[in-house]
C-alpha cells in the first residue's frame, strides 16, 4: 500500500510540476469544445458551444465530469491532475478486482505500477481529454460483468450496460458495443451446453433490457441532434473522423500522396458546410473511397491496427515538459526510445499470459470487448 500512495503522490506532484512550468501542455485541440460546453452549461443550462449553437460535435460526458471546476472557477489543471489520479488508481483497482476473478497469481503491486509507470497513460493523465475518464469506465465495464459471471448473477449484466451507456456519452467508441455483446450473450445461451455454462434465461433477460436501454437514451440524443441541425447523428465527430482521417488516409494512399494535403483539401472543401452536410459528404466519400480502393481501404485499417498496438506514446514528453529547441530532438528521441522499450515489455507479458492463463468465459468474454475497441479505433 505504501507503494501505491507513494506512486500515486509522485505522480500528482509531477502534475502541479508540468502545470507550472508548462501549463498549456494540457491543452490540444480538443481541450477547448469540452471546456466551452461545460461553460455553457454552468451559465445557461444548456449544451452550448462557444457560438452559443447547440453542440453537436461533442457529447457531453466529458463536460459534466468538468463541471466542479468550471462552475466554482477552481483552476481545472489541478482539478484534471486528481480527477485523473483517482480514476487511474480506481482502474487499476478494477484490473486487480478482474486478474482476482480470474484466479491469476499476481501482486496487486505490479499492477498498480504497470497503471502508474505506463508512458501513454502518464500522457493523458495531464490532458484535459477523455482518454483516462473513458478508460475508467471501461474498467469498470470490463469488472462488472465479470463479476457478474462469478457471482452468477444477472443484475450485474444489466449494470454493465448502463455503464457502457455512460462511457458512450463521455466517448462514442462504445456506441454498438451492447449490440455487439448482444449476440454474443445469446450464442452463449444457445450453445451454453457446449461452454458448459450455467448460463440462465434471466442474463438473456437482462441482456436485453441493457441493450434496449441503451438504444432509447442514445436514440434520444440523436433526435435532440437532429432538432437542432436536420441530421439525426449521435455525435457529429464520427463523420469528421471518417472524412478527415480514414477517407484522407485511403485517398493519400491511392493517390500515393501526403495524408496532411489530402486532409487540408476536405477542410477547405466543407469549411462552409452545415454539419449535415458535413456528415453525409463524409458518409458519401468514404463508400467511393471503399470500392476505388479496397486494397488501401484495408491497409489503412492495418496500419491504424499496428499503431495501436505498437505506437511507443511518448511522442509528446519533450513538448510536455516545455524542453528548450537546443536539446528537443535528443531529448524527444530519449522519451521514444523508451516508450519502446516499454510497450515491448507489455507485449511479452502479453504472450507469456496468453499462454499461462487458463482460456474460460472471463478470458474470452475480455477477448471481444478488447478485440471491439481495436476495431473501431483504427484507421
Amino acid at each position: 500500500i505504501f507503494i501505491v500512495l507513494f506512486l500515486l503522490i509522485i505522480k500528482i506532484f509531477l502534475g502541479f510540476y508540468l502545470d507550472n512550468k508548462s501549463p498549456s501542455s494540457f491543452n490540444s485541440k480538443d481541450t477547448e469544445s469540452y471546456v466551452q460546453a461545460a461553460k455553457q452549461l454552468c451559465e445557461t443550462g444548456k449544451f452550448l458551444d462557444k457560438n452559443n449553437n447547440a453542440e453537436v460535435t461533442r457529447v457531453p460526458g466529458m463536460s459534466i465530469i468538468l463541471l466542479p471546476a468550471v462552475c466554482l472557477d477552481l483552476n481545472i489543471n489541478h482539478y484534471v491532475i486528481l480527477l485523473n489520479s483517482l480514476m487511474i488508481l480506481l482502474s487499476a483497482y478494477f484490473t486487480f478486482k478482474i486478474v482476482k476473478i480470474m484466479r491469476i497469481e499476481i501482486s496487486y503491486v505490479f499492477i498498480f505500477s504497470i497503471y502508474f509507470l505506463d508512458p501513454a497513460i502518464t500522457r493523458y493523465q495531464f490532458q484535459i481529454l477523455t482518454e483516462i475518464p473513458f478508460l475508467f469506465f471501461i474498467t469498470l465495464v470490463l469488472y462488472t460483468f465479470i463479476l457478474g459471471f462469478s457471482k452468477n448473477r444477472s443484475y450485474y449484466l444489466f449494470l454493465g450496460f448502463i455503464l457502457i451507456t455512460i462511457s458512450t456519452f463521455v466517448k462514442p467508441l462504445t456506441l454498438y458495443l451492447p449490440y455487439y455483446l448482444m449476440v454474443f450473450f445469446a450464442l452463449l445461451y444457445i450453445f451454453r451446453g457446449f461452454f458448459q455454462i450455467n448460463f440462465k434465461h434471466q442474463f438473456i433477460i437482462a441482456c436485453l433490457l441493457g441493450t434496449l436501454l441503451h438504444f432509447s437514451l442514445t436514440q434520444i440524443w440523436s433526435y435532440r441532434n437532429y432538432l437542432e441541425t436536420d441530421h439525426k447523428e449521435f455525435s457529429f465527430i464520427q463523420g469528421v473522423n471518417l472524412y478527415y482521417y480514414i477517407t484522407a488516409g485511403i485517398i493519400a494512399k491511392g493517390e500515393k500522396r501526403e495524408w496532411i494535403n489530402v486532409k487540408n483539401e476536405f477542410i477547405e472543401k466543407t469549411k462552409n458546410f452545415t454539419k449535415k452536410e458535413i456528415s453525409n459528404t463524409a458518409k458519401k466519400n468514404f463508400k467511393e473511397a471503399i470500392i476505388k480502393y479496397p486494397i488501401k481501404t484495408i491497409q489503412v485499417g492495418l496500419e491504424g491496427m499496428f499503431m495501436t498496438f505498437f505506437t511507443p506514446g511518448t511522442g509528446q514528453y519533450a513538448k510536455m515538459l516545455n524542453v528548450s529547441k537546443k536539446n528537443y530532438k535528443n531529448i524527444n528521441n530519449l522519451f521514444i526510445f523508451y516508450g519502446l522499450l516499454w510497450i515491448t515489455l507489455v507485449w511479452l507479458l502479453f504472450f507469456y499470459g496468453v499462454f499461462k492463463i487458463e482460456k474460460n468465459i472471463y478470458f474470452f468474454f475480455l477477448f471481444l470487448v478488447l478485440n471491439y475497441l481495436i476495431l473501431t479505433s483504427s484507421g
